[in-house]
């Protein structure tokens, strides 16, 4: 090996472009010859086709995610796909040798990091509050380590054979079982989650655990075959459970991506909809202006400056001309959405009328389950030294008090904007929302939202935000109209002193 020029290893090591030629050294017995070759094109036959299958549905998995995806969940597996298409690209792409040697040294470096972390930020973000502190920075410090080692070792061991002609790593098959346990470690922390995870996040992680059971498999199948001939892919059998299992588990993941929400499907189909039909109207406007500018006889000057102002026009009106098609489509598509946002957005409005602030809590939760689903909610008014809880329903189960200075409180103080549970230490846990009830800037209270089996879309969280602030202000209202009812009955003399006390008590406390 290190008597051919750096070109030649560099092909040696790297898939070759049909039609290179390069001179080869080889030695038998004690002579040495100098073999000119030729490369030819290595046909695949029918496994092609196996190859576009599989090319084609990590594309769809990336594109998905990338463009619906709601949660690190979804934009882990993108980061897993779109590294998975760049490391075909790299290894299969026909390059001159040395060019091939930079892909396959870059292929190593970045994508070889970025397939197994997309793939371990997706299955640390579906865990979700499962796995404990400790077992995280355990998990944390072992990836990292064998992500380390593993491209410490695969670019030595490329340099080494083209630039050194050193086969000794090579031959080892360390890098393929370090490259295998660093997309296995996802697995097991999916594991893990599944083992003490509730029924609603049980259904979730099943058919994730399955498919990336079956597709991560198949590739640490491939790696593992480095070691042994025991792990070989070769013969049909082999090749046809391999390809089964590779298949098999991309379009299951695609399946529980779609099926089980790790993406907003209902977002994404809105959003085609809405901007199918816009650009429909739009492609049919400069349409008819082109068959109008072609049968009348104007300049081309002036049919130039139509249709610019005509563009201009489209422009103009194409932000409102969107909003009503989405309004349209929300009403013939979704409409059980439709219908419960309005429901939701019609009690904003008529919240503030409402006599009996018990009353006015009660409707609140009973209409954001109704047309929500949240799994639990809860109504905190600020207290003495902190806030403390007025109204709660479902699991889990919310603290009766909270400490003025809990995080989510602060940050609602600081921003007046919703907080995501899981950006911030508090003692209402790290899933769901909260929003803040505030009133001419003083946070008099928040509305807690816990975790539902499919998301909070950004539309619902902000008619939630805004129901929030409007049963905020009503309570406000309302505790206003009680104090002031007692100075007044107070000032006439109506009171004694200690049906004053007890009435100043009422008003004063969070019931």
């Amino acid at each position: 090996l290190r008597e051919q020029d750096l070109s030649m290893r560099a092909g040696l090591y790297t898939s070759d472009l049909p039609g290179e030629s390069a001179v080869l050294q080889v030695r038998r017995d004690s002579t040495a010859f100098s073999v000119p070759v030729t490369t030819i094109t290595n046909e695949a036959g029918g496994l092609s086709h196996l190859y576009d299958a599989t090319l084609f549905l990590v594309l769809v998995l990336g594109l998905t995610t990338l463009w619906w995806g709601r949660d690190w969940a979804a934009w882990g597996l993108s980061l897993f796909a779109h590294a998975t298409l760049i490391n075909f690209f790299l290894f299969y792409v026909p390059l001159p040798p040395l060019a091939a040697f930079a892909a396959v040294l870059l292929n190593q470096a970045i994508v070889g990091t970025l397939l197994p972390a997309g793939l371990y930020i997706s299955a640390f973000a579906l865990a979700g509050p499962v796995i404990t502190a400790r077992l995280r920075r355990f998990f944390h410090l072992v990836f990292l380590l064998v992500l380390l080692a593993n491209l410490i070792l695969l670019c030595t061991q490329t340099i080494g054979y083209v630039v050194f002609g050193n086969t000794m790593l090579e031959r080892t098959g360390v890098t393929g079982l370090l490259f295998a346990i660093s997309i296995v470690i996802p697995l097991i922390v999916l594991l893990a989650a599944l083992l003490g995870a509730d029924a609603a996040r049980r259904l979730r992680l099943r058919w994730i655990l399955l498919s990336l059971s079956l597709f991560i498999g198949a590739i640490a199948w491939n790696n593992l075959a480095q070691l042994s001939d025991a792990f070989s892919t070769r013969g049909f059998v082999r090749q046809a459970i391999w390809w089964a299992a590779l298949l098999c588990g991309l379009a299951g993941l695609l399946y529980a991506v779609l099926r089980k929400r790790v993406v907003s499907m209902s977002f994404a189909i809105n959003r085609a909809l809405v901007y199918g039909i816009v650009a429909a109207l739009v492609i049919g406007v400069f349409g008819v202006l082109t068959v109008l500018l072609e049968n009348t006889a104007i300049g081309s000057e002036a049919g130039v400056a139509l249709t610019v102002a005509i563009s201009v026009a489209i422009g103009v009106v194409l932000e409102a001309l969107r909003d009503r098609i989405n309004v349209m489509v929300e009403r013939i598509f979704f409409r059980k959405r439709y219908e419960a946002e309005s429901a939701l957005r019609r009690f904003s409005r008529e919240c503030a009328y409402i006599e009996r602030s018990d009353r006015l809590l009660d409707e609140a939760q009973e209409e954001i389950h109704r047309h929500l689903g949240a799994g639990a909610s809860a109504f905190y008014e600020a207290g003495d030294n902190g806030y403390v809880c007025v109204r709660q329903r479902g699991e889990p189960m919310y603290p009766e008090r909270i400490d003025v200075d809990d995080r989510a409180f602060v940050s609602m103080r600081a921003d007046r904007e919703p907080v995501d549970l899981r950006d911030v230490t508090s003692a209402l846990g790290d899933e769901g929302f909260v929003f803040p009830m505030a009133v001419r800037g003083v946070l008099g209270g928040a509305l807690v939202c816990g975790p539902r089996i499919e998301a909070y879309t950004r539309d619902e969280r902000r008619l939630l935000a805004e129901l929030a602030q409007q049963v905020g202000t009503a309570l406000h209202a309302l505790r206003a109209r009680d104090k002031e009812a007692l100075v007044t009955a107070l000032a006439r003399g109506e009171l004694d002193l200690s049906t004053a006390r007890e009435r100043a008590r009422a008003v004063q406390s969070v019931r």
